[in-house]
């Protein structure tokens, strides 16, 4: 079994609690709400390269219905994702806020600690898209902002990379992950180790508080995970590859 499909399994198959998204409604987390909500789980192949996963859950009591669109890169060991919310009731939801597109652990295959390869932003500076390397280990996490400051509303302007651009390497032992937060817009992101050598990595827009009236439906950044294994290269070249193709 590839690492995409175990993964795939494990985070949008049925039943599973551990969903690659959070966000909190009314004040619950989605991890404690989503599995008392009426699901439902599609699959459809598009082509020969990609698998098209559908999640939706359904609050019978507020009306508000998540779906989660996934496509599985089979010959590339990626996912994708979206994550919408909608309000199919008759009156304004609850508050969802803290709404982090991207909310998933790495392992660390039993080494120590982890490294994040990411770069800078462009603020017309002489250090422009410069490569940087950071070290994440328990008790030392690792934030960043699309503006290097916790908000947007202290920020110059709406960019997404002034500070720092939205892809990360997560780089541990002899392989890792590539991930990317699509979204026009403020992002936030923190990298923080937990216990049982893992990364916890949550990423996602800007100061999100907001109901939903009947009929509306925003959704989240488009992201995309690609599994790497060997040198780090190795992962990029991967990665140049599927963007190539796709």
């Amino acid at each position: 079994m590839s690492v995409t499909r175990a993964w795939i399994e494990e985070h949008l198959g049925a039943g599973t609690r551990d969903r690659p998204f959070s966000f909190t409604y009314g004040g619950s987390r989605s991890a404690d709400l989503l599995p008392g909500w009426r699901t439902t789980v599609d699959r459809e192949d598009l082509d020969a390269g990609r698998v098209r996963h559908l999640l939706t859950w359904r609050d019978l009591r507020t009306g508000l219905v998540v779906r989660c669109e996934a496509i599985e890169y089979t010959a590339y060991d990626a996912v994708e994702w979206i994550t919408y919310c909608r309000n199919e009731g008759d009156v304004d939801t609850p508050i969802i806020e803290d709404f982090k597109p991207i909310d998933m652990v790495v392992d660390s295959g039993g080494s120590d600690g982890f490294r994040v390869y990411h770069s800078r932003g462009s603020d017309s500076k002489v250090n422009d898209y410069e490569l940087l390397c950071e070290p994440v280990s328990k008790g030392s996490p690792l934030g960043l902002h699309s503006h290097g400051v916790k908000t947007c509303m202290e920020g110059p302007s709406g960019s997404p990379s002034v500070e720092y651009m939205p892809f990360f390497n997560v780089a541990a032992g002899g392989g890792g992950i590539i991930a990317t937060c699509g979204w026009s817009g403020p992002w936030v992101g923190a990298f923080t180790c937990e216990d049982g050598g893992l990364l916890r990595m949550r990423i996602g827009m800007d100061r999100i508080h907001l109901a939903l009236r009947p009929g509306e439906e925003i959704r989240g950044a488009r992201n995309l995970v690609l599994f790497w294994e060997g040198d780090r290269i190795d992962g990029h070249n991967q990665w140049r590859r599927l963007l190539l193709e796709y």
